[in-house]
């Protein structure tokens, strides 16, 4: 799935295999009405978030306006998987493993590869900096890894943003204001959703 948001913060365009364009109205809440699928936990609806079907993720953006008091784990979680706090350490040893995907021993670029793909999401942004690595090896490589966790970018981090200003809690807002004031990629987004919201 690709997701982009217009920069007026009003409306997001996903397209997938399955649903197609979407354009969403970020104006609204979302419609769950004749909706079949229900999020009974916080775990499953930030898994859900990022599921291809547009019902699963309306179902999980209703768990959140419905649950107030996840959104805060919820916006910490993607705080995370988005590398807020990731020590210098952890960012070079994912490097070295990158850089060891073009290496001449096969067992050795195994290894980084079976590395790499245990982090998972956690490797997204050192893999995502090597798309345009100057071996065709490791880019072929890092792409390979980026595919297995669907893509260089988390898109719940787009409707996580959103779900706090469709919220308009001041717990909301301080996570958008956290956010806004990061160097995370969705602080320009949370800038909009804190102005289109508390104008």
């Amino acid at each position: 799935m690709s997701l982009a948001y217009v920069p007026n913060g009003k409306s997001a365009v996903s397209v997938s295999a399955n649903e197609g364009v979407v354009v969403w109205d970020l104006t609204l809440p979302p419609k769950a009405a004749g909706a079949k699928t229900v999020v009974n936990d916080k775990d499953e609806a930030w898994q859900k978030l990022a599921s291809p079907s547009y019902e699963e993720r309306t179902a999980a953006i209703t768990y959140y306006l419905g649950h107030p008091a996840a959104v805060e784990e919820m916006v910490a979680d993607m705080r995370r998987r988005l590398g807020e706090g990731e020590d210098e350490a952890a960012r070079a040893a994912q490097a070295q493993r990158i850089e060891k995907l073009g290496d001449a021993s096969y067992s050795v670029r195994m290894k980084a590869y079976e590395d790499l793909e245990q982090l998972g999401a956690a490797a997204r942004n050192a893999l995502a900096a090597a798309v345009e690595h100057p071996s065709p090896e490791v880019r072929g490589r890092v792409a390979g890894l980026l595919n297995r966790i669907g893509g260089p970018a988390d898109f719940r981090a787009v409707l996580a943003v959103e779900v706090c200003g469709l919220l308009k809690t001041p717990a909301a807002k301080a996570e958008l204001e956290r956010l806004a004031g990061s160097k995370l990629p969705c602080a320009a987004h949370a800038k909009a959703v804190l102005a289109r919201v508390w104008k």
